[in-house]
């Protein structure tokens, strides 16, 4: 097996010289990465501290975000169970033109953010993705000339060092 360790590095890995009981603890690691991955999202800043007009104490809004937590990774388990390798968690797929008329308005949103002195971190996820999805319609237009550009420059890359 190849594994990609980063800083474009790759090991082989003869997964069968390994023995039981290093093989449990790689699947153990690895799945604790990928469930843990699943609720990194899930936090102070995305959990609301009110629900449907009660407000929450310390306590209740830790639960809840401990509940969330549990769901995303259990949602995560499930779809690895159904052979699913990525699960896209609440996306769903967008068109080229779509996700680049989304990038540019976030890069907008976040340099008015920054103009204003204020740190990108001070606002959530869903607040962040909630702005993008109020703008990125303006950037529809824009976005489609970039996509046709790449497009038009796409070139055949030369992979040879790469063993691809």
């Amino acid at each position: 097996m190849n594994v990609n360790i980063g800083k474009g590095l790759a090991i082989d890995v003869a997964t069968e010289r390994l023995n039981r009981e290093v093989m449990d603890h790689v699947i153990y690691m690895g799945l604790r990465n990928i469930l843990g991955d699943a609720h990194a999202g899930v936090n102070s800043n995305t959990v609301p501290k009110s629900v449907n007009g009660h407000q929450l104490t310390d306590v209740e809004w830790a639960a809840e975000i401990k509940a969330q937590s549990r769901a995303a990774s259990e949602k995560k388990l499930a779809a690895m169970y159904a052979g699913e390798l990525r699960a896209m968690s609440e996306r769903s797929r967008v068109d080229a033109v779509e996700a680049e008329a989304r990038h540019m308005a976030l890069m907008a949103l976040q340099a008015k953010v920054r103009a204003q002195g204020k740190r990108l971190n001070s606002y959530s996820t869903g607040q962040w993705a909630a702005q993008v999805t109020a703008n990125f319609p303006q950037y529809m237009k824009a976005a489609a000339k970039v996509v046709a550009m790449r497009r038009e420059t796409e070139v055949e890359l030369d992979m040879g060092e790469l063993g691809l």
